[in-house]
């Protein structure tokens, strides 16, 4: 068989096997989507300061602590994670961008919704600002939470507590 005909029959199968795979995709599943919201304190941290002294690319910044339902001072989880700084003085001056890997653990280490990205903090501080929303993404989970994607919004209140809502999507029959 000539070669522009074997290419011509390849082609067209390639476009009949494409088209028909988003009907079967579609036809399975759909999105579910949940969204709830947990909040805390400021949390326990730690820092280690890379060379030189003083805010510095590389520095690690850990956390840990109870998160609660909104509204009471009921336990249902906790937070823990790191950060490492990636970068001074952006996006402005006295602020640094940290890649950050969290993990919320719902009610326990079975059940975790995993969220990294990367978030501005003050040079100066172990946790976002104060008056400000950070959203990042959600990049999977274990347990009840196996197979989410989606965001995190944290709001860090004036008063210094934090809110922590998840926007989860999962693919569901």
């Amino acid at each position: 068989m000539p070669l522009h005909r074997f290419r011509n029959i390849a082609l067209a199968g390639a476009a009949v096997s494409l088209g028909a795979v988003p009907v079967v995709a579609h036809s399975a599943t759909h999105r579910c989507e949940r969204v709830f919201a947990v909040t805390h304190l400021e949390l326990t941290t730690g820092r280690a300061d890379v060379a030189p002294a003083g805010p510095s690319v590389g520095d690690t910044h850990s956390f840990q602590g109870p998160v609660y339902r909104p509204g009471t001072r009921n336990v249902t989880g906790s937070i823990m994670g790191i950060g490492t700084t990636a970068a001074i003085d952006v996006p402005t001056a006295g602020n640094e961008t940290r890649a950050v890997q969290v993990v919320f653990a719902l009610p326990d280490l079975t059940s975790q919704i995993d969220v990294g990205g990367f978030a501005v903090y003050p040079m100066t501080s172990a946790t976002v600002a104060r008056n400000s929303v950070t959203i990042r993404p959600i990049t999977g989970g274990t347990g009840r939470f196996t197979g989410v994607r989606g965001y995190l919004r944290t709001v860090h209140f004036a008063r210094g507590y934090f809110r922590q809502e998840f926007h989860l999507v999962r693919a569901c029959r």
